[in-house]
C-alpha cells in the first residue's frame, strides 16, 4: 500500500485592481461622449459568475460608486448630472 500523496493547496488568484484615474476635461453633456468603432462591439473578457460579480461590485463600491452613485445612474453630488 502506497502513502498517501499530500494534497497541493491552488494559488489563490491574482487580478491587476485599476487605479482611479482623474478626469481633467470632462465633456459638457454626457451626449457628447463618442465610442471609438473598436469599443462598440468589445465583450467581457471574464465569465459571468457569481466571483466575478462579487469582484466588480467590490471594485465598482470602492472606485466608481462615489461619483457614479449605488445604481450608476451618476445621480450624487460629485457628479454633472445631480
Amino acid at each position: 500500500m502506497e502513502p498517501e500523496k499530500p494534497k497541493q493547496e491552488t494559488p489563490p488568484k491574482t487580478v491587476e485592481v485599476p487605479k482611479p484615474v482623474t478626469v481633467v476635461n470632462a465633456p459638457d453633456e454626457p451626449n457628447d461622449w463618442v465610442v471609438l468603432a473598436k469599443y462598440k462591439n468589445m465583450t467581457n473578457p471574464f465569465p459571468v459568475d457569481k466571483e466575478n460579480l462579487d469582484l466588480g461590485k467590490s471594485l465598482y463600491g470602492t472606485h466608481c460608486k462615489s461619483c457614479h452613485g449605488a445604481k450608476g445612474d451618476g445621480k450624487r453630488s460629485q457628479s454633472r448630472n445631480p
